[in-house]
């Protein structure tokens, strides 16, 4: 193959880059839009948005695409922000508190909150593909998070690994993490969202052919 060849729009070399400058541009997109932490719904809504395109390879414009979704889902994702940044909060002091008390009882309340921890996980992870490919009421697109996140549990537990695996290297060794920090910070949540994206077009397949079939 000429070296020339690489460049052809058709190339699978030029393709795959394509794809990986795509990712690391929304991973960018993504991280300067959610610093205002109010509007993180937004931002990763968006996020998921496009990568679902990006995923069935129908992008069109990958910073068009990514503000158009933020400017029309920034009103309904912002309850959605609130109650998942609650929820974040309200986990981590019991999980603060309940880590020093030492005894039986907070031990099983320990259990009980690492439980409600990954069903949060799941139901989150959906709620906000949901709201970038549904239109929906906040109500009932969190409905249907948890009703996917229980009906599909192999990809909700490959969801949820996807998500988390950052966290937990972290928490297990921050020594080794610390080396792939500002990769993670450039990178990480792109091709999370991009293996996500993949998941959950499958799993959204499933309702619109059903919605067909009907």
């Amino acid at each position: 193959m000429a070296v020339k060849d690489l460049f052809q729009p058709d190339n699978l070399f030029s393709e795959v880059m394509t794809k990986i400058f795509d990712i690391l541009l929304l991973n960018m997109l993504w991280l300067i839009c959610s610093l205002p932490v109010v509007t993180f719904g937004a931002s990763t809504t968006a996020l998921y948005y496009v990568m679902m395109k990006l995923v069935r390879d129908e992008e069109n414009g990958i910073v068009k695409s990514f503000f158009k979704s933020f400017r029309d889902n920034f009103r309904q994702s912002l309850p959605v922000t609130a109650l998942f940044l609650g929820f974040a909060a309200v986990l981590f002091i019991d999980f603060h508190v309940l880590k020093g008390a030492g005894t039986r009882s907070a031990s099983v309340m320990y259990g009980g909150c690492f439980v409600l921890l990954i069903f949060g996980a799941g139901v989150f992870g959906y709620t906000f593909p949901l709201l970038a490919k549904f239109e929906n009421t906040v109500r009932s697109t969190l409905g249907n998070g948890a009703k996917i996140a229980v009906t599909h549990l192999p990809q909700t537990v490959a969801m949820i690994l996807v998500n988390t695996a950052p966290f937990a290297w972290f928490l297990l060794s921050p020594d080794s993490f610390s080396v792939v920090f500002w990769l993670w910070v450039f990178a990480g949540e792109g091709v999370s969202a991009f293996v996500i994206a993949k998941i959950v077009v499958r799993v959204f397949d499933e309702f619109i052919s059903k919605e067909d079939g009907n």
